[in-house]
């Protein structure tokens, strides 16, 4: 159905040309930042560490309020 509703759109839209605006500052980092699959490792590898942190400050927490109970 969707494929259908394209197709029209197509036939509608023939003789015009799209083309993406992309402003100013995205161009700019877009020319100085890594591709998305060269960082993406970097920041798997920086989320686990910050979730390991996160954890163990709850963990901590945790202990030190069970510590009060008692």
């Amino acid at each position: 159905m969707i494929k259908e509703q394209n197709q029209g759109l197509a036939h509608e839209l023939g003789g015009y040309l799209f083309q993406p605006r992309i402003n100013q500052t995205s161009l700019d980092l877009s020319a100085t930042m890594k591709s998305l699959q060269h960082r993406l490792p970097e920041m798997i590898a920086e989320k686990k560490k910050f979730l390991e942190h996160k954890r163990k400050d709850a963990a901590d927490v945790s202990l030190s309020l069970s510590l009060c109970i008692l």
